[in-house]
């Protein structure tokens, strides 16, 4: 448990334990998921993806540089031209159509997940608390946050403001070839 990912978790063990040991997962890690459970999740998560891309839209309209709007607009694209039509693909293969899943209706529990997300981070942002975002997709990370950190070799590799980010350093970070 020393290092970031073991700390993090042992802060936050309540929730890693509930997100982790949901039934739903384990019957998913198992293979003892009902088929029609699996289905209905695949449909939820294509609609939570249409919300996931009006976010990023969301992003495009709060950004201050045309800089940050192309990189933001990129993602809209590639949730929209790729993930979700690997979405719509990967479902076929268990019967569901894209016009199927588009006619269900969008469950409680996916309503109140998109909400309870964008929700929270908003409150958070006004409240000026500052929010972890933790991801290797530099275009997601450059889209949202004002200020980034690169951890690598277990320390800070670098640190840099979204204005001053450049991706060839940010890169060098990562691999843990730069300073």
């Amino acid at each position: 448990m020393d290092g970031l990912f073991s700390r993090l978790v042992a802060a936050s063990s309540e929730s890693w334990r509930a997100y982790t040991k949901h039934d739903f997962v384990l019957l998913l890690a198992r293979g003892e998921l009902p088929e029609a459970c699996f289905r209905r999740y695949l449909i939820q998560d294509y609609l939570f993806l249409i919300h996931f891309a009006r976010a990023w839209g969301l992003a495009i309209y709060k950004s201050d540089t045309l800089g940050e709007i192309r990189r933001a607009q990129r993602l809209v694209a590639a949730t929209l031209d790729v993930e979700i039509d690997l979405h719509i693909e990967y479902s076929r293969g268990w019967g569901l159509s894209e016009a199927a899943m588009i006619a269900e209706p969008e469950a409680i529990e996916t309503i109140a997940y998109t909400r309870f997300v964008l929700d929270r981070v908003t409150a958070l942002r006004d409240s000026g608390a500052a929010v972890l975002y933790i991801s290797s997709e530099l275009e997601e990370v450059l889209a949202i946050s004002d200020r980034i950190a690169v951890l690598a070799g277990g320390g800070f590799a670098g640190v840099c403001t979204r204005r001053e980010a450049d991706l060839r350093q940010i890169g060098l970070w990562m691999s843990g070839r730069a300073a």
